[in-house]
């Protein structure tokens, strides 16, 4: 009977020990379960993407306005004075339209003004005149004079080299007749060699020398007066010379009279506008863009307003980065949209004209005038579609370290808590990208890689993560 207690005591206690036995395993098995959720709940949630071949679209948008293709200037009287201006920017005018009023007062003082110029002016010119033929008989005096003078002089030279002539020749003629010393002894009955000879020939010699001395001073008075009359000639000549030279052109009259002639037409236009009360009027229809001068400012030499013409249409004009430039070429298709209850307009780009700074870039789209009103601000949108298929991937999974590109993807590696998702960097080059995309160069990544595009906490390489959908 011992023996069977003894037995059936033993039974139930290894009974006991192997129930012990699993429950330990289950409730092991449960520890575990609950170790590994509460370590993967712990893990970053990640969210993932396979990289793409794409055709990268870049989009270019500018703030810019409308405005006309053609505008036309309108310009006033410089110098006087506005008294009122009738319209405003942004309004519509008709051609022959008022768009201002000179200051009358002041438009009437001006007149004057230029009256009493013109008087002066008169003045200048009629004493002009009468000095001008003072100096007329003045001069033809002086001609007549001096033609009198050449000629008295002539006269007078032609007397004096005459008579000093006429001295030469007797004085030539007496010594050509004076008798030879023979002849003149002879005459007297006198020996030469003799006491009575010798006196003769000395008186002979002495008579003989007079002669040829007076031959000698009538020559040298002939000589001298024919120099003298040669000067006198000569400073007669050149006086009637200058009195018959021309006198120099003095254009003072000529400018006299055509100052007197641009005021009088000054004069003309200013009663012709005071007449018609100082109106300026439209010579163009269409919309006042732009007004350059104010109410009691006095006109300026430049335009006073601008008036687009609406009949060639609008133009939509922004200003696009350097950036931006490589991607938007002239002829390409625009989105233009005016305000926020309006739809969207379409145009082609006319032209692209770059600033002096080199900076931006004025772009100009060719709209119809349905867009909207000139003046008008709106938004411009190019779309442009790169023509090269590139390996892509989101700017969300596109991380930049120490100046270098990369991506994050994830490999599947065995652990103590079993299989494990681990994140791995992959070093890229960015070719491009828009706002959404990044194109990479080709083999930077694989096109079966998924990368990492989200997350619930921060990942760096080497952290295990955990897929959203697991």
């Amino acid at each position: 009977m011992k023996m069977i207690m003894k037995f059936w005591k033993e039974k139930v206690k290894k009974k006991k020990t192997a129930k012990a036995a699993v429950w330990f395993c289950v409730i092991f098995f449960l520890c575990g379960l609950i170790s590994r959720g509460i370590y993967g709940a712990a893990l970053p949630r990640v969210e993932t993407e396979t990289a793409s071949y794409l055709n990268l679209t870049h989009q270019v948008k500018a703030e810019g306005k409308l405005t006309a293709e053609r505008e036309n200037a309108v310009y006033g009287t410089e110098g006087l004075r506005v008294d009122r201006i009738f319209v405003e920017e942004g309004e519509a005018v008709e051609q022959g339209q008022a768009l201002l009023q000179y200051d009358l007062k002041d438009l009437r003082e001006i007149i004057e003004e230029k009256e009493l110029e013109l008087q002066k002016l008169q003045i200048q010119i009629d004493t002009y005149n009468y000095n001008q033929g003072l100096s007329d008989a003045a001069r033809d005096k002086a001609k007549t004079r001096a033609g009198e003078d050449y000629q008295t002089t002539q006269s007078d030279n032609r007397s004096q080299a005459g008579s000093a002539q006429d001295d030469l020749n007797r004085a030539r003629h007496a010594l050509d007749s004076f008798p030879t010393k023979e002849a003149y002894l002879a005459a007297q009955g006198a020996v030469e060699g003799t006491v009575s000879g010798n006196s003769l020939a000395e008186e002979w010699q002495q008579k003989r020398e007079a002669l040829e001395q007076a031959v000698r001073e009538r020559q040298k008075a002939a000589d001298d007066t024919a120099r003298s009359n040669e000067e006198s000639l000569r400073q007669a000549k050149r006086a009637l010379e200058d009195a018959m030279e021309k006198e120099a052109k003095d254009s003072s009259l000529e400018l006299m009279r055509l100052e007197k002639e641009v005021l009088e037409k000054e004069i003309t236009f200013y009663k012709t506008l005071e007449g018609e009360s100082g109106f300026v009027t439209s010579e163009y229809q269409g919309v006042v863009t732009e007004i350059l001068i104010g109410e009691s400012g006095r006109v300026p030499d430049g335009a006073l307003f601008r008036i687009a013409d609406q009949e060639n249409g609008y133009e939509f004009q922004a200003q696009i980065s350097k950036h931006d430039r490589k991607y938007v070429t002239v002829g390409d298709e625009a989105s233009i949209k005016i305000g926020s209850g309006k739809e969207a307009a379409s145009g082609q780009i006319m032209s692209l004209e770059e600033d002096p700074q080199g900076e931006t870039y004025t772009l100009l789209v060719k709209v119809d005038q349905s867009a909207g009103n000139l003046g008008d601000t709106g938004t411009v949108t190019v779309n442009k579609q790169g023509d090269t298929r590139s390996l892509c991937v989101p700017l969300s999974a596109l991380h930049q370290e120490n100046g270098m590109k990369y991506v994050l993807v994830y490999e599947e590696r065995q652990t103590i808590l079993g299989s494990e998702l681990t994140a791995v960097k992959r070093i890229v080059e960015v070719t491009d990208s828009n706002t959404n995309y990044a194109a990479l160069a080709e083999g930077s990544l694989s096109d079966s890689e998924p990368v990492i595009v989200n997350s619930s906490k921060p990942v760096e390489e080497g952290d295990e993560i955990r897929l959203q959908n697991l």
